[in-house]
């Protein structure tokens, strides 16, 4: 909701949403359907009181609907930090969200406004949010908590001075760069610190699961990330160093490409699509019976990490109906047990 209240266009609201409907269709009074014999309009609901809170936000802010968006920040994975600044009418905000159910971190966010200048707090989901400044370059730093949305606007007037942490006692961190940006597993990242006691290494923003690191009487730190839930080698991760009143280390890029080890590979008959009883036959459209797809040829099983990858492979690909996904005329129902749980588990990996 709040998300569309700060964006462009006209927000589109369907009736209920207010009052927490979540059946379908159900009415708003009683002698409705699904209204349970009572009349559940209630201006004092709190998501009527978030709502009408959100639409005096948008109606006292033009920038919220007449203003351009631009995409800061997005986090690629999975849940965390997304911020966007709106600009226009004469104004400009920031919106940020944190969809994950964990504290994030979101550190360095080039903001595109002007170093020194001040944000007001305007609203927050979890409160109103508290005045930022914006640091050198146009930086911020943002803590997040679970589940949160805050917006703040650009206070008028010039931007003030910021100053570096230039004093002998200021509190610093230093990340060293990795050796290289791709890795194969887990790894250990070193740094130097000076004026804190310890420190977190924050991977992808993710506070809750940060390491904790203690420097040494020199300051030297080191911590191990662990990658074991990072699959994907088209997604580039962060790890950044923080620590409470020091400026976020300059954080450091990688991606994980764990070698896949093959633990099964099964082949399957050819031309053995007719079902258990010999019964099932393919539509009469010439693009299934001569192309067979649903004639299962092999499938592998291969292991990286925590992760487990399945290839299947059938009689034809095709790809009639120009689908996003590379085939069509078929889907794949998987059933995975896991040892020592009844019933097995019910889980939808990378959707």
């Amino acid at each position: 909701l709040l998300a569309l209240i700060t964006l462009p266009g006209i927000p589109v609201i369907y009736y209920g949403t207010e009052q927490g409907f979540t059946e379908q269709r159900a009415a708003m009074f009683a002698a409705g359907w699904g209204s349970g014999g009572r009349d559940r309009y209630d201006t004092e609901s709190p998501l009527y009181r978030d709502i009408a809170a959100m639409a005096a936000l948008r109606k006292a802010h033009r920038v919220f609907s007449r203003g351009v968006p631009t995409v800061l920040h997005g986090s690629a994975t999975g849940p965390g930090a997304l911020a966007w600044r709106m600009q226009g009418a004469g104004q400009a905000a920031l919106v940020v969200f944190n969809t994950a159910g964990h504290e994030v971190l979101l550190d360095n966010l080039a903001s595109g406004l002007p170093p020194g200048s001040r944000l007001r707090g305007l609203y927050g989901l979890d409160g109103q949010p508290a005045d930022q400044r914006v640091g050198e370059a146009g930086l911020l730093s943002l803590r997040l908590p679970p589940h949160s949305g805050r917006v703040w606007a650009l206070a008028p007037g010039r931007a003030a001075h910021v100053a570096g942490a230039t004093a002998a006692t200021a509190a610093s961190l230093q990340l060293d760069p990795l050796p290289t940006r791709t890795v194969a597993g887990d790894f250990v990242v070193t740094g130097r610190a000076r004026g804190v006691r310890e420190l977190k290494l924050v991977v992808d923003g993710d506070l809750g699961a940060a390491t904790t690191a203690v420097p040494d009487a020199q300051g030297a730190w080191q911590a191990r990330v662990d990658t074991s839930a990072m699959v994907d080698d088209a997604v580039e991760h962060r790890v950044t160093a923080w620590a409470e009143g020091a400026p976020p280390a300059v954080a450091q890029r990688f991606v994980v490409a764990r070698p896949w080890q093959v633990v099964a590979d099964v082949p399957d008959p050819d031309g053995d699509d007719h079902g258990p009883s010999g019964r099932y036959i393919y539509p009469t459209d010439p693009g299934w019976g001569a192309n067979r797809q649903m004639d299962l040829r092999r499938v592998r099983v291969a292991t990286a990490g925590g992760a487990l990858r399945l290839d299947l492979q059938t009689a034809r690909v095709t790809t009639s109906w120009n689908p996003a996904n590379g085939f069509d005329h078929v889907a794949f129902t998987v059933y995975i047990e896991l040892p020592g749980q009844a019933g097995g588990a019910r889980v939808m990996p990378l959707q």
